[in-house]
């Protein structure tokens, strides 16, 4: 409910219960009491009669352009607001690790991060492991993935450059000799 008024009013609105005992309650939840035109000694909200059987009780309502917005029994709160933090989007990134389980064997292991609170995922991870110069491997990876990349070079093949790059770049070369 909103009650606007551009009339010089003295009362926006009047809650008044001068010849019962019954107890009276006026609730009003969000709106608002708006005069427009202020005039002397005015109240937004006012109530009246026996003390203790009429009270309003106001819920997330604005009142303005009065000289006094509340006056006798009336309670008057507001719901705190949450808001909900926005989900920032962030590039999946991560982090690998190379062994070498034998002399002729290399094995990557490939991990992806994953995602904090309140974030939500943007490009994906991508691994490109190349072998004396030709791609070997392509990975793409979520948050939270994780994948393995391994092989075994033939004996006497001689010496092998493994390069490992993460999103294009690269971030180890490897030599592997075999005998």
């Amino acid at each position: 409910m909103t009650i606007d008024g551009a009339a010089s009013a003295t009362t926006g609105i009047n809650i008044s219960n001068v010849s019962n005992t019954i107890e009276t309650t006026f609730t009003m939840r969000g709106g608002a009491v708006t005069g427009t035109t202020t005039a002397a000694d005015s109240v937004g909200v006012a109530v009246s009669g026996n003390p203790g059987t009429v009270s309003a009780k106001l819920i997330d309502t604005k009142i303005t352009g009065w000289s006094t917005a509340t006056e006798g029994e009336v309670t008057t709160t507001t719901t705190p607001t949450t808001t909900t933090p926005a989900a920032a989007k962030v590039d999946v990134t991560g982090s690998y690790k190379a062994t070498r389980p034998h002399a002729r064997r290399l094995r990557v292991e490939l991990s992806s991060f994953g995602l904090g609170a309140n974030q939500a995922e943007g490009s994906m991870l991508r691994w490109t492991i190349k072998v004396d110069g030709h791609r070997a491997a392509a990975i793409r990876q979520h948050a939270s993935d994780t994948d393995v990349w391994a092989q075994t070079f033939r004996q006497g093949s001689g010496t092998h450059t493994v390069q490992i790059l993460k999103n294009g770049v690269s971030q180890q070369t490897i030599k592997v000799r075999t005998r």
